[in-house]
């Protein structure tokens, strides 16, 4: 017993299990799906320039330029706003960076399992207080 598969059609076997309290029921659709070529108009969002979260400056075009640096923050707290913690940043110089670390720093502040920039909270704070600081200090 032979079949012949028409080239527009595609068969699919589902198969399917089913508990029913202690007994398993086993099921076998048979799925067919035709397949028709049709033109098709779509509108979809592209990226056409990268904005610096800092200072709104624009580059033109999807790539990240070499010299912009994109970086994230994020906290493992207990509780759902974990996930939503997590932030992505892109500054386009170190004037920037430093302006975005201090307000990402100020942001995740009182989470100790806080990261910003792969460092944890305690060196990012240090490191704005650092780079903030006026230059005349000494520091160890």
């Amino acid at each position: 017993m032979g079949y012949t598969l028409c080239l527009k059609w595609q068969v699919t076997w589902v198969y399917t299990t089913y508990k029913f309290n202690k007994w398993c029921v086993f099921y076998k659709f048979v799925i067919m799906y035709k397949r028709e070529t049709k033109e098709v108009k779509e509108q979809k969002q592209v990226i056409v320039a990268v904005v610096c979260d800092h200072c709104g400056k624009e580059h033109k075009g999807s790539k990240v330029p070499d010299e912009w640096h994109s970086f994230s923050g994020h906290h493992n707290e207990w509780g759902n706003d974990s996930v939503d913690s997590y932030e992505n940043y892109m500054v386009c110089s170190p004037k920037c960076y430093i302006e975005k670390l201090s307000e990402a720093v100020k942001e995740f502040d009182g989470y100790y399992s806080a990261e910003i920039d792969d460092m944890t909270i305690k060196f990012a704070k240090s490191l704005v207080y650092f780079l903030n600081a006026p230059q005349h200090l000494v520091y160890d």
